[in-house]
């Protein structure tokens, strides 16, 4: 694709989104032609910086998140599944994504998609988003 999103090149209209973090690898495959969804799979770790928050991260999106690590990797694992859903990847400005109440807003508006995250092992966290009732 275009942006950089993987695809099947015998099968262009279904959707498949890829992730890995350390020792973890997801793959996401539809089942149906012209279905689109994302997946993100991240390490937990320590709070990040405050440098990485406002780079990830809106003013709002800061407010409204806890200080646990677990809230802020499931916002980012959120936000960069979002990214994959809509095939930019890392194309499009962080910033004009947001991830409040696990909703997704693209430039102020709600996507009204369902968003869902899942802890692994106590210290991965694994996120997909896809259109409503295709989970």
């Amino acid at each position: 694709m275009p942006e950089g999103a993987p695809f099947f090149k015998a099968f262009p209209d279904i959707c498949v989104s890829l992730s890995h973090s350390g020792i973890y690898t997801g793959a996401a495959l539809a089942k149906r032609s012209n279905t689109r969804m994302g997946i993100d799979i991240e390490a937990l770790g320590p709070r990040p910086d405050k440098f990485f928050l406002n780079t990830a991260f809106t003013s709002r999106e800061i407010q409204d998140m806890g200080k646990a690590p677990l809230d802020i990797f499931c916002r980012w694992t959120l936000k960069e599944a979002y990214l994959k859903y809509i095939r930019k990847g890392f194309n499009k400005s962080l910033l004009e994504v947001e991830v409040l109440q696990n909703k997704i807003f693209d430039q102020g508006r709600d996507q009204n998609l369902d968003c869902r995250s899942w802890e692994l092992a106590h210290d991965f966290i694994l996120s997909m988003v896809s259109g409503k009732n295709h989970l």
